[in-house]
Order: C-alpha cells, then sequence, then structure tokens
C-alpha cells in the first residue's frame, strides 16, 4: 500500500501549501503541549475549522500534543484532547506516557500516536507502546534501514521522517538547552543551542574543526528513498518544518508525491527545494551518515543555492558574476561576510534599472558595505518561484472522489442523495421525483 504523505502545517499559508501540493495528512500544534512553542499554532477555533475543512478534502488530521507534562497540567491537557476528539481529530501524537495512559482509559476510541520525542528504535518499546493502546509509532530520526525493519515487522504502524531538521542529540533526549538556557526542548521551548559557534579543545590545544558549528547536523533528505520505505512498509512519509515556509511544505510535499508515483526529479525540482530551506542535504542515519557526510560545520543556517560570486565592491555597490538568474526582489546572501539583502535596485553594465538578469552576465546592485570581491553568492528566496507557488496555490481546487446512491420511493416521494467519503457520510433529500 502506498504511504501516506504528512505535511507540516504551522501556518493557514502552510495548510493551503500542502493540499494543493497533494498531501494526504497533515499534523499541527495547539496552543499548548505542543513541541513547538513557538510556531503560528491554530487555536480550538481554528483547529475545529481545519478539521473540517482537510476531512472534507479528504485528508486526515494529526494534532501534537507532545510535550512532557506537569501533573497540574494533566486535567487542562486532557480536556484540550477531549475537544479535539469532538472534533473528528484523526489521531494525537503523544510524548508524556502517563498522558498515553489517561487517553487511552478516559477515551478509548481516541486513536494515539507514539511522538518522535519517545525516541523509539527498536521493537521491544513498540510491545510497550502497544500496551498503552498506542496505534502508530513515530521513529526516532537516529534509526538505521534495519532498525526501521524491525520496528516495521512488529505490525504496528510506522512513521518515518523523510525530509527536514535533524538534531545533534537522540530525540526527545536532549536537556543541552534547558540546562544551558532554562528552555526545555521537552517544553516545546528549544533554544537550539547545536546551531551555535563551539571552539573544540584538546588537552588544552586548540583542533581544526573546519569550521565553527561542531554540532550542526545537515538537513535530512530522504525524499529519493521514499520508495524504498514503502517497499519496507513504512506507513507514513513525514516532513519536518512546522515553522517553515508555505514554498518549502508545497515543493517537499510535491517532490515526495512525484518520487511515490516513480517519476524522477530533475535538477530544477532539486534546486527549487533547495532555494526553499536548506542546510545542505544528508541521508541521515537510515544510512549511517556520520562526520561530514552528516555535519555542516561551515553554517547553521539557510544555504539556498549558489548563484555567483562578487566581483567588484564599491562602497554598497556590488557588482555580481552570475552563474544563475536573478531577479528583482529575491533573497541573496553573502557568504563569506554571512550578510544577506533583498535585490530592490538592479543595474546592467550601463547602469539601466532592471527586474532580471539571466545566468552568465554580470549584474549590479546595492546591497550591504563590508563585502569582499570573490564572496560566493547565494540565493536563499526566489521571488519567482514563490510567485508560481502562490499561484498554483491560489488556483487549486482540492477534491475528493465520492460514492453516492439517490433512492426514491414511489413516485410523488421525495428523493433522497447518500453521499460517502471516507470520512463524511452525508444524507440529504433532493427535489421531488417527477
Amino acid at each position: 500500500m502506498r504511504p501516506e504523505i504528512l505535511a507540516p502545517v504551522g501556518s493557514v499559508e502552510a495548510l493551503n501549501a500542502a493540499l494543493a501540493a497533494g498531501c494526504d495528512a497533515v499534523y499541527f500544534g495547539l496552543p499548548s503541549f505542543g513541541a513547538r512553542a513557538f510556531a503560528n499554532n491554530f487555536d480550538l477555533e481554528t483547529t475545529k475549522e481545519v478539521i473540517e475543512r482537510c476531512h472534507l478534502c479528504g485528508v486526515k488530521v494529526y494534532i501534537t500534543m507532545n510535550t512532557i507534562l506537569y501533573e497540574d497540567e494533566i486535567e487542562d491537557a486532557y480536556n484540550m484532547a477531549k475537544m479535539v476528539h469532538s472534533f473528528g481529530v484523526d489521531a494525537l501524537i503523544i510524548q508524556d506516557l502517563g498522558f498515553i495512559h489517561l487517553l487511552h482509559h478516559r477515551l478509548p476510541n481516541l486513536v494515539l500516536h507514539a511522538s518522535t520525542q519517545l525516541s523509539v528504535s527498536n521493537p521491544y518499546q513498540i510491545e510497550q507502546l502497544k500496551k498503552l493502546g498506542v496505534q502508530r509509532v513515530v521513529l526516532a530520526r537516529e534509526c538505521t534501514k534495519e532498525e526501521i525493519q524491525a520496528c516495521v515487522d512488529t505490525g504496528i504502524e510506522v512513521e518515518v521522517f523523510v525530509h527536514g531538521a535533524l538534531c545533534i542529540c537522540y530525540s526527545g533526549q536532549c536537556y543541552f538547552s534547558s540546562i544551558h538556557y532554562g528552555r526545555s526542548g521537552n517544553r516545546g521551548m528549544c533554544a537550539q543551542p547545536c546551531r551555535m559557534k563551539y571552539t573544540l579543545y584538546e588537552d588544552g590545544n586548540k583542533v581544526d574543526t573546519h569550521g565553527e558549528y561542531v554540532l550542526s547536523p545537515k538537513d535530512l533528505s530522504l525524499i529519493d528513498e521514499v520508495n524504498t520505505l514503502a517497499d519496507m512498509g513504512v506507513c507514513s512519509l513525514k516532513i519536518e518544518g512546522r515553522m517553515k515556509s508555505a514554498p518549502y511544505v508545497y515543493e517537499s510535499v510535491l517532490q515526495v508525491k512525484k518520487v511515490l508515483e516513480n517519476m524522477e526529479r530533475n535538477v530544477e525540482d532539486k534546486q527549487n527545494l533547495r532555494v526553499t530551506f536548506n542546510r545542505k542535504y544528508t541521508v541521515g542515519h537510515m544510512y549511517r551518515a556520520s562526520g561530514k557526510e552528516l555535519m555542516n560545520s561551515k553554517t547553521c543556517n539557510h544555504q539556498g543555492i549558489e548563484i555567483g560570486k562578487v566581483v567588484k565592491v564599491n562602497k554598497n555597490k556590488i557588482c555580481i558574476q552570475l552563474s544563475q538568474d536573478l531577479h528583482q526582489n529575491d533573497g541573496i546572501r553573502f557568504e563569506r561576510e554571512n550578510l544577506g539583502c533583498h535585490v530592490n535596485f538592479m543595474y546592467d553594465k550601463k547602469q539601466k534599472l532592471i527586474s532580471f538578469m539571466p545566468k552568465n552576465n554580470t549584474v549590479l546592485i546595492e546591497g550591504p558595505s563590508g563585502l569582499h570581491v570573490g564572496s560566493i553568492v547565494r540565493k536563499t528566496m526566489d521571488s519567482e518561484l514563490n510567485k508560481t507557488i502562490a499561484e498554483e496555490i491560489r488556483t487549486s481546487n482540492r477534491q475528493s472522489k465520492v460514492n453516492a446512491i439517490v433512492t426514491c420511493g414511489a413516485v410523488g416521494k421525495p428523493m433522497v442523495m447518500e453521499v460517502y467519503l471516507s470520512l463524511i457520510h452525508i444524507s440529504e433529500p433532493t427535489r421531488h421525483a417527477q
């Protein structure tokens, strides 16, 4: 069976993007008890509307309540879970074992998924979670291919991350942010200390780490491996990114779907995804990546795509030799200085104001001061791609196939049409039969 494509939706814009791109399910958090406290989480009124809208499209909705809970929060969390259960949520994603136990007994019909924060990586853990009523496990991102297969073989539903950010620590077991900054990752408030600069010493001597971001992993990307995971029996392909942009959600969902439909991603596809967000890519722990294959010690932020280099600087006027097209309103960053800007004003060789310059030409732009000749220029936001995606989303009309039965008891009696969708059944009288 084809696995579902599970999309992150941290905003209404991301939800629209996920639906337009063809996701099968979405996940998001509530104002409380979710592991992304700083995302634009939906309130309860919006959550109800989102569930209704998604179900009309045949899309499932999973809600994250995946923080560790304090005892005085249990009843509030339960009441929130009960509320979204009444809205028809398809599952809750939970970390706290006590909360899982409580929900299974108080709301036995509520489907429960074990969060990746539980760091599940072996069949023994799964057998214990089955006893608590868990229907699906979201595996730790540190699982190897062999561990994933062993977990699938238990017979439980298995969900695997296929694209997005990685942590330096085991899923759900990092206390670095909590200890150093008083912000617990297990409470949804990670300060991301692994994305900060560090200096490594050995026996008092500084070690050359070829970069200062020694704890910062590359982003996971298993998009080209999704059919391998499907053949293994993985039921859900999860994309990370509840705090990322709508173009990122759109492109990642679209490209996972493309590969699942046995189409190859071309160079343009890969470039489009990279420009929405990337810290360079790794196949991660599934294929036992390590060292430079896993880590990006050069930088911790969005890399975009390389589009040229600086060949001349005159105060805030920068001349760039382009290897890729550049449009007005694109976002760019200068790698050496780690400075960025939007391309508001750009000029050709004759100092004429322009809005587009094709690759293999030089272009003059206004930008930040302090740049150096030779600095690599990277595009971190593609304005034309964003316009194209926005138009695709605007014109999208997500529909679902339905089955309908029309009956009429006799002449003069009203006709009744029953419409069946997998998640919805509607019975409605039509006009009188003639």
